[in-house]
């Protein structure tokens, strides 16, 4: 569904560059539910904005759904979005109009369509977050995880292939994540919707089938295990997929140095057995 090569974005001003990926490369399949994870300035929020057809890199491709999408033309941009992609903003002053209720907030995206049935849609995706009964209430008078909700309902009113989510959690409590977790799972499963949801944290990674690490603007690790996302301490071993860039090289998180004793820039490699091994450089005396 989604292949980048090679991306690179970097935001230039009068007096500075900032390079927010260098080089990303990324293959997600038709029908995942997969998350991606990194602190703030990684990159990840970028990458999203580039799949949803909002940026446009300095260098590399982007192949969504067949489509070259950095080719299409302006027309053909605004009919990817309407079609391809549903975004989900962490802030809910970017996903509702506050003088909307939630119905008619669902209902907006339909407005260019030819659907005769737009209220019919509207009420029906409210039932599938579960708000069918605050359909018209107006988000004010909804609590911050009504509110998303309503907004996971408005994405999905022209039935995108991709649903794409910005730190969807982050501006609430434990057990309302958990609700909208089970909202997207729902999406995924029963629709075979392609969800991805950007995120920086690391606890998401028990709860979707895949998840890639991004550090300094490039996919730095996949597949997450349960170990990492729950931290490294009192852990004894655990296995990781790295990934290595077009140079062969590979970036190790600071915490997986820290456990294994390395510091500074100097590293002991070596191979045995078809392994390669890291380890903290023997003091010479």
């Amino acid at each position: 569904m989604i292949r980048c090569d090679n991306l690179v974005k970097i935001y230039k001003t009068a007096d500075t560059e900032v390079l927010a990926l260098q080089g990303l490369d990324i293959t997600i399949e038709k029908g995942e539910f997969m998350a991606i994870i990194g602190s703030s300035g990684s990159g990840k929020t970028t990458f999203l904005n580039m799949i949803g057809g909002l940026d446009t890199p300095t260098a590399g491709k982007l192949f969504v759904d067949g489509k070259d999408i950095f080719k299409l033309s302006r027309k053909e941009i605004v009919e990817y979005k309407r079609k391809t992609v549903g975004f989900v903003w962490q802030n809910n002053a970017r996903n509702l109009l506050p003088f909307l209720t939630a119905e008619e907030n669902v209902m907006a995206p339909l407005m260019f369509s030819n659907d005769r049935k737009k209220r019919e849609r509207a009420v029906e995706l409210l039932s599938l977050v579960g708000l069918e009964h605050k359909r018209k209430e107006y988000p004010l008078k909804m609590s911050g995880g009504e509110q998303q909700r309503v907004a996971i309902a408005t994405a999905l009113a022209n039935n995108p292939k991709i649903l794409l989510a910005d730190e969807p959690t982050g501006a609430v409590d434990v057990k309302t994540s958990e609700r909208i977790f089970e909202v997207f799972r729902h999406i995924n499963k029963e629709f075979g919707t392609t969800v991805v949801i950007v995120t920086h944290d690391m606890k998401l990674a028990d709860k979707v089938n895949r998840v890639a690490a991004i550090r300094d603007g490039k996919i730095s690790m996949e597949k997450l295990s349960s170990a990492y996302s729950k931290g490294l301490e009192g852990v004894a071993d655990f296995t990781e997929v790295s990934i290595l860039d077009r140079a062969n090289r590979v970036q190790i998180p600071k915490d997986v140095l820290q456990k294994a004793g390395i510091t500074g820039n100097r590293v002991e490699v070596s191979v045995k057995d078809g392994h390669v091994e890291l380890a903290a450089p023997k003091t010479t005396k």
